[in-house]
Order: structure tokens, then C-alpha cells, then sequence
């Protein structure tokens, strides 16, 4: 039998090989980034276990949310006087299967059961959730809730919403008027927005129209941004801002160290 026949030895170049091994190290790197971001993009589910079916807080769709990581560490718990207390926390990201964005929820492991893990039972960290404080009432709460995801969705129907919110704050603050500028400027003389808010009657009218009738100064996604802006002030003014100003003399009262 003949044997085959061997390969030419190549050329010693010192200068060469280093260029070779370069080259064969970028190919290398190029090609682990390639497959890397080729499972990252895969939307195959290895555990159906690890999925559930939840709206995404990126794009406002009730889809399958595929569980990508788990991660533990610890978060400051309490603070009682100078001592901090630090406790498990437990943190799981899913990716929409629809615009594949992350929805990071996270909860201490001891509000947590040791059997089946509840979604429910986690806090939604990112993005932030559209939840407002007790002091809220309860059906503007809701309300906002439900209408939080129309922004990019439907930014027209968004605005009609933020006016129905709008006319709820003027009821429950009893404001007077006949329209819901009438009831702004009414609130406004009252004292309960400052003076920046003068023309806020003027300028919901102006986005009332461009919300409910045909025309080519539609809303877009940006306007329904600095209205849902300008509504979270509103709330915050009458509702939050109050509130968090008898909790901070209540816990400063109470965090006080007794006299030795």
C-alpha cells in the first residue's frame, strides 16, 4: 500500500504565525458572539414549566412569558435606628415571546412558599408598574391601571381615558363647573395646583379635540407620554404628596431614640 502523502512543511515565519494565530483567534471569538447571539434569539422553551401566560409590561400583550434567569442575593429589609437588616430576595426576568423584552418581578423569599413558584406572589421591578398608592382612590386606581398600556397601543383612545380621569378627580374634589376646564380652573383657584397649572383647562381642551375628532393632528406616542406625565402630577399633588407628608412627621416622631 502506498502512503499518503505528507503535507509541505510550511515556512518558519515568526511574524507569519502570529498573524495566523491572531486571525484564527478573531475567527474564534466571531463565531462564539455568533452562536451566542443565535440562542439568545431562539424563541424554543427547553422547560414548558418555566412559561406562563402574562401580560407583558413592554409591549401590553397577554402572552407566553418564557422564565430566562433566577438570580439570589440579599436587599436592605428594615432600618430600625442606626442597624440595617438585609434579607434573601429573589429575583426571576421572563421574556415576552411576542417583543422578547424582559419583565424582572422580585419578592423577599421568606413572603415565598417552598412548593410551586406563584408569579403572583413577586412584585413586577421592571419596567415599573402602572400601580398607585393606597391613597389613591380605589377606582381612579383601577382605572389607570386598565388604561396604562393604551399609550403605545392606542394613543387617541389613551387620551379620551386620561379626560375620564380627569373628570373623576373634579367629582371627587367637588369641583364646580359645567366642562372639565371649567373644573380645572375651579381646583386651580382653589389653591389645589400651583401656579404653573393656570392654563390647564385650555390646554385639556385642546388635547380633548385632537383625541375625539378626525383630524391630521392626531396624538402620537411621545403627546400620550406627557399626558400620562401630566396626569401622574395631578394625582401626585391631590393624592400622594399629602400623604407622604404626614407619613414623614409620623415616622419622624416615632424614629426618635428615647432619652437614656
Amino acid at each position: 500500500s502506498t502512503r499518503p502523502r505528507a503535507l509541505p512543511t510550511p515556512t518558519r515565519n515568526p511574524g507569519c504565525c502570529r498573524r495566523w494565530s491572531s486571525a484564527r483567534f478573531l475567527e474564534n471569538c466571531f463565531a462564539s458572539i455568533f452562536i451566542i447571539i443565535q440562542s439568545m434569539k431562539t424563541k424554543r422553551v427547553r422547560n414548558p414549566a418555566n412559561s406562563i401566560k402574562k401580560q407583558c409590561h413592554h409591549c401590553g400583550n397577554k402572552t407566553l412569558q418564557n422564565l430566562i434567569l433566577v438570580q439570589n442575593g440579599t436587599k436592605l429589609f428594615e432600618q430600625i435606628y442606626s442597624e440595617k437588616y438585609f434579607e434573601p430576595y429573589q429575583f426571576l426576568i421572563y421574556k415576552c415571546s411576542t417583543c422578547e423584552c424582559p419583565n424582572v418581578y422580585g419578592q423577599f423569599e421568606f413572603y415565598l412558599t417552598n412548593t410551586k413558584r406563584d408569579v403572583e406572589r413577586y412584585d413586577l421591578l421592571y419596567p415599573k408598574p402602572p400601580l398607585l398608592p393606597d391613597t389613591v382612590p380605589e377606582k381612579l386606581a383601577l382605572l389607570y391601571e386598565e388604561i396604562y398600556h393604551l399609550r403605545h397601543q392606542a394613543p387617541n383612545a389613551f387620551a379620551n381615558q386620561i379626560r375620564r380621569g380627569l373628570e373623576f378627580i373634579c367629582n371627587h374634589q367637588k369641583a364646580s363647573g359645567e366642562t372639565l376646564s371649567n373644573k380645572l380652573e375651579d381646583l386651580y383657584n382653589k389653591g389645589k395646583f400651583p401656579g404653573q397649572f393656570k392654563d390647564l383647562g385650555d390646554l385639556i381642551r385642546i388635547v380633548d379635540n385632537m383625541g375625539s375628532h378626525a383630524s391630521k393632528n392626531d396624538i402620537d406616542i411621545w403627546t400620550a407620554e406627557l399626558l400620562n406625565d401630566f396626569f401622574l402630577i395631578i394625582i401626585e399633588y391631590l393624592y400622594i404628596a399629602p400623604s407622604k407628608v404626614k407619613n414623614l412627621k409620623r415616622l419622624t416622631k416615632q424614629r426618635k431614640k428615647p432619652n437614656n
